[in-house]
């Protein structure tokens, strides 16, 4: 496939031209999202930088941010005979279950609630990063990075309200909404209902999106191969009781359906582990780190040298343990999915990059490696 044939910014059609390089960042215009219905969505040039796209008619779709502002994404094309394998990734960032919660993360994060003022273009690292010799596994995968703005771990589905304090709590309709964007007819692009395979991968709430969405996407893309992967996993410890159905009630949480109808109680569900572990059905591929002081409540190493509690290495390594594919270092670091630690990062001499891709590809080797106590 020529790569001359794929332009136009997520939904918005711009002019083409062959092989261009990307322009100066202060003479990038946001491109206009298309709202005609008959519009196809397309994908841009492959660029070092990936490019902004909003999701059409996103209000109709109820894919909106807690401020009511369209939901946006991030994309750049695969590369010849690899752009049928796709990379969709959900942003972490922390939530608000109630509304002067909600109105004092406004304040202090405003910026993480809203699509407005978002780049037009995005470097991500990692696990995206472009360099095929770097990165061979997933280099050419087509990627599309999904800002996190709802607040409710990907779970949400209530509309603004009085009792909300005016926010939108659509994160489950977001991702719904990527998905189906993107299954799209188009004339000169990848189908995602024609991939090969989907990795759906998130860090931190967006880990939690995965656990409790991937089912639910797999079903919508009957033909394809999906697999989860999840970094800096939340909910080794559970929330409490009142927490969860605060939670659950607040964000009306469209929680894993098995999970919904097994444990009888939605809020049960709001234990990522419990749902890992007796209701996902689709392979996920956990990356935890043993000594991650910030995903056991408090710092990260990296800042100040926190240390996990001997508790939260206990519960990681027994989560580990029950999985078939994982990745448990014990560096102290939260997530190493979009940074240089993706590629350097080692146990038992394998880095994730490599184990990752035995488990997405199905390649002989280990799947799994957990640091030594």
């Amino acid at each position: 496939m020529r790569p001359g044939l794929f332009c136009a910014l997520g939904l918005a059609l711009v002019a083409c031209k062959k092989d261009p390089p990307p322009p100066p960042a202060a003479s990038t215009a946001t491109a206009t999202a298309s709202t005609s219905a008959s519009a196809k969505p397309k994908l841009p040039v492959r660029l070092p930088t990936m490019r902004r796209g909003v999701i059409p008619e996103a209000e109709k779709a109820e894919a909106v941010c807690n401020d009511g502002s369209p939901a946006s994404f991030y994309v750049r094309r695969g590369l010849p005979g690899k752009d049928d394998n796709w990379l969709i990734f959900l942003e972490g960032g922390g939530t608000c279950s109630d509304a002067a919660g909600c109105e004092t993360r406004k304040k202090q994060q405003g910026r993480v609630m809203t699509s407005e003022g978002q780049p037009p273009r995005r470097q991500v690292l990692g696990i995206f990063d472009g360099d095929e010799k770097k990165n061979p596994d997933f280099a050419g995968f087509t990627q599309i990075y999904v800002p996190y703005c709802s607040s409710d771990a990907w779970l949400g589905n209530r509309g603004a309200s009085q009792e909300t304090g005016g926010f939108h709590f659509r994160g489950q309709r977001i991702l719904a909404a990527v998905v189906e964007t993107f299954k799209r007819k188009r004339d000169n692009g990848p189908n995602l209902a024609e991939a090969k395979r989907l990795v759906l991968a998130g860090v931190e709430e967006g880990g939690f999106g995965v656990v409790h969405n991937i089912d639910a996407v797999a079903a919508s893309l009957p033909e394809v191969e999906v697999v989860g992967v999840v970094d800096g996993v939340p909910g080794l410890a559970p929330l409490t009781a009142p927490e969860a159905a605060k939670r659950q009630r607040f964000w009306a949480a469209q929680v894993d359906a098995s999970c919904k109808e097994k444990e009888g109680r939605p809020e049960a569900c709001h234990d990522a582990r419990v749902v890992l572990e007796q209701h996902v059905t689709r392979p996920i591929f956990v990356r935890i780190d043993l000594r991650d002081a910030r995903a056991a409540g408090g710092r990260d190493a990296s800042d100040d040298g926190g240390v996990a509690p001997a508790s939260f290495t206990k519960a990681a390594r027994e989560l580990l343990d029950a999985r078939p594919a994982g990745f448990g270092p014990a560096t102290g670091h939260h997530a190493a999915l979009l940074d240089a630690r993706f590629f350097e990062e080692k146990v038992a001499g394998d880095t994730l990059s490599v184990v990752l891709g035995r488990f997405v590809f199905g390649r002989e080797g280990s799947k799994k490696a957990v640091a030594k106590p």
